[in-house]
């Protein structure tokens, strides 16, 4: 039987307690180093993101400044707070952005001033975690091609590239660039794979309106087709409401209509007017209602000529296609030497490099041979015979295949037939 009072089996016994023993001392130091650390590091980590939300909330200030064209504020703002903040790595970025946003925009600023500005805030924050940035690399490539070095350009382009492939603002940024020098069809493969890029992104978005309006010109330039390029061109409008950009939307849609003829030049002046009507502080409207006014001009148009050109040239003083508008106006004004003057004036901006940064070789050269080839007729005018072949050779030189159908095709050019005819 079993007796209660003896001991049962050991496997029926609950385990003992064993005895409380004190900790040994070395446990106890490293429980409180352990415990020390965690407390540093979330004392850290406050304040890390403490300084985060404010160089944050810094930047979107900045950048509101920049977008009301505040630009010296904004640089106020930004320098007084690196000294806060000196290792804000997106403070640095932001000033470099401020200073190329005022070369940019402002058409009296001296771009090669904002691009050393920029350059040297860069190269600060390069030590502080710019070398493997992204948008440090985009903007230093900006700082180059605002002063026409492309091909340094080129090179931050990449390097952006490496670090992200799939960065809109490399793939846009590298496309204008390849545009500017020429090499439109590696342009074109740089607009596509951003488009592919920002299709996916929210709207509205300046970036994807702004790659529309490239492959809307590509689609002009490459494929002849104005159908695809207006396509093109609607979209950008659908996906941007910055007032400046739909302005050069509407000057893009403008130069469409105008180069299918005069049938088309009342659509060509409604863009223009609206252009002007989104944004009367860029002078891009301007441009495109005086070509339709010289085109087709309508009563009242030689008194809003003047205004016009007045008001581009205010706007924007070193843009070449405003000097050689001026010229034409003249002419038909019957005022040659003042057309002259303002042609001669039109091609010492497009010969001398970087004036009119809107100006890519293609374009320049165009410019450049119709210039010439109206200087020619000035000089004709004014029976200066040896002046005005001189200009008609060069605007052959520049566009041959253009200059020599306006000789054989336009009456105003056919006393550049033969020499013979201008002695």
């Amino acid at each position: 039987m079993f007796n209660p009072s003896s001991r049962p089996p050991s496997s029926f016994m609950p385990p003992e307690t064993p005895s409380s023993q004190p900790l040994p001392r070395v446990l106890r130091i490293l429980g409180i180093i352990v415990a020390v650390i965690v407390l540093v590091f979330l004392v850290w980590s406050l304040v890390i993101t403490k300084e985060k939300r404010a160089v944050t909330r810094i930047t979107v200030q900045a950048q509101t400044l920049l977008d009301e064209g505040k630009f010296a504020e904004a640089q106020t703002v930004l320098q007084e707070q690196i000294v806060n903040y000196p290792d804000a790595l997106p403070l640095y970025l932001s000033l470099a952005n401020a200073y190329l946003a005022e070369g940019f925009l402002v058409k009296t600023k001296d771009r090669s001033e904002a691009s050393k500005k920029a350059r040297e805030t860069l190269l600060i924050a390069r030590d502080k975690g710019g070398r493997n940035d992204a948008r440090y690399h985009d903007l230093f490539a900006l700082s180059h091609s605002i002063v026409g070095n492309y091909e340094e350009a080129l090179k931050q382009y990449q390097k952006s590239l490496a670090i992200d492939p799939n960065n809109p603002y490399a793939l846009l940024g590298a496309g204008n660039t390849l545009e500017m020098t020429g090499e439109l069809s590696y342009a074109y493969k740089f607009y596509q794979k951003a488009e592919e890029v920002l299709q996916s992104s929210p709207k509205p978005n300046d970036l994807l309106a702004g790659t529309y309006v490239n492959l809307g010109k590509m689609a002009m330039i490459m494929d002849n087709d104005a159908a695809k390029a207006m396509e093109r061109f609607n979209a950008a409008l659908g996906a941007s409401k910055n007032k400046t950009l739909r302005a050069e939307i509407h000057y893009a849609m403008s130069t469409l209509e105008y180069q299918k003829g005069v049938e088309n030049v009342e659509s060509s002046r409604t863009h223009a007017e609206a252009a002007i009507a989104e944004a009367p502080e860029s002078d891009w409207g301007y441009l495109g209602v005086l070509r339709a006014m010289i085109l087709s001009p309508k009563e009242g148009d030689e008194k809003k000529a003047g205004e016009y050109i007045w008001k581009a040239l205010q706007l924007n003083p070193s843009r070449a296609l405003t000097r050689m508008l001026q010229g034409q106006i003249a002419h038909r004004a019957g005022n040659t030497a003042q057309a002259i003057a303002s042609y001669k004036a039109a091609l010492r901006i497009i010969y001398t490099p970087h004036t009119d940064p809107t100006l890519s070789r293609g374009a320049s050269w165009a410019l450049a041979s119709d210039t010439h080839a109206y200087l020619a007729l000035a000089y004709h005018a004014e029976g200066k015979k040896a002046e005005a072949m001189e200009a008609i050779t060069l605007a052959l030189k520049t566009n041959p295949l253009k200059i020599a159908y306006l000789i054989e095709n336009s009456k105003p050019f056919a006393p550049f037939k033969s020499a013979s005819k201008l002695k």
